[in-house]
């Protein structure tokens, strides 16, 4: 017994190891929390000099803005889009400035202003210069001036005007495919009238006689039938007249049938029906009498024709100049 009490005391219990343990691992979260606040720090620091330097950026965007502005002034551009645009990005930058905290404030919307300022003036100079080599094409093509070509050289011309300059590429495509169509059509018809100038000019070289003498009848049946076909059309139009007037007559006779015994028409219609119809009788009857006074001029002057040639043929009769010579050898 007394040996195995012996034994118990020479062998004590190994030191326990935690209370160290627990310092190392309180150590270990303190330096992970000083960290993240070092990040969190860190990165705000990074974002104010961000800011800062879009700030400068978005202000010498603007400076640049301006210049482009008076660049396009001097060409000659309308610079209305472009002013506003600069307007909007100018009240933008100032809206910023007034922001309390730096890391609040975003001038990354200026800098997009900017850069369509930046591509309206490219646009502009690409626009002008497609319209300037269209416009030298179009005066090489043709001698004169095509209306349809007119149209559309004029409609590229506001477009530059009103500062569209994406639409004028496209516009100016056609324009290309216009006058190619129509210089095509040109040449066709070119070709066409040297063909038939030619041939005509051989035929008249050929039979220049029978057409003279084809022309002269012509002209004497024009002579000998031109008031008898004068009559003939003056005749035609007063009978048209006259069959016109009898319809109208008819259509009033049927309005007042249905507004006196059938009662179908109200009276404000009937009224405007019956004022234009006789409105149109009235015109045909003051033409009816023109044409009528025209015929019968026609037809004095036929008859006076008609004397004159029978007076002139007694007068200048062979019987009469051989009576006139036997008196006077008696």
């Amino acid at each position: 017994m007394k040996n195995k009490k012996l034994i118990k005391k020479s062998c004590p219990a190994p030191p326990t190891q935690f209370p160290a343990t627990s310092n190392l691992n309180h150590s270990l979260f303190k330096f992970t929390l000083i960290l993240l606040f070092g990040i969190i720090f860190l990165s705000a620091i990074v974002s104010a000099e961000e800011n800062l330097t879009l700030q400068e950026q978005a202000k010498v965007c603007l400076g640049d803005s301006e210049k482009i502005m008076g660049e396009l002034i001097e060409d000659g551009f309308n610079v209305n889009r472009i002013n506003d645009t600069l307007a909007v990005a100018s009240e933008l930058y100032k809206g910023q400035l007034l922001k309390l905290r730096v890391k609040d404030s975003d001038f990354s919307f200026v800098l997009t202003y900017c850069q369509e300022i930046k591509d309206t003036k490219e646009s502009a100079y690409i626009a002008r210069d497609e319209f300037s080599a269209l416009f030298r094409f179009y005066n090489g093509t043709f001698e004169e001036n095509i209306s349809v070509i007119d149209g559309m050289i004029d409609e590229i011309k506001n477009e530059i005007e009103n500062e569209r300059y994406e639409k004028v590429s496209p516009l100016a495509e056609k324009t290309y495919e216009k006058i190619s169509e129509v210089q095509a059509e040109q040449t066709a018809l070119r070709a066409f009238y040297e063909g038939t100038t030619k041939g005509l000019k051989r035929f008249f070289e050929r039979n220049w006689i029978a057409v003279l003498i084809s022309v002269g009848i012509a002209f004497i049946l024009f002579l000998i039938y031109r008031k008898t076909v004068l009559v003939w059309t003056i005749e035609r139009k007063i009978q048209r007249l006259e069959l016109r007037k009898e319809k109208i007559l008819d259509i009033i006779k049927d309005a007042q049938r249905e507004y006196f015994q059938d009662g179908k028409m109200s009276e404000g219609i009937f009224n405007i029906k019956t004022k234009k119809l006789a409105e149109l009788i009235r015109d045909i009857d003051r033409q009816i009498p023109m044409l009528r006074e025209r015929l019968a001029e026609l037809g004095k002057r036929e008859n006076f024709n008609r004397e004159l040639k029978r007076k002139t043929r007694k007068k200048f009769s062979f019987i009469n100049l051989f009576k006139k010579f036997r008196r006077k050898l008696k």
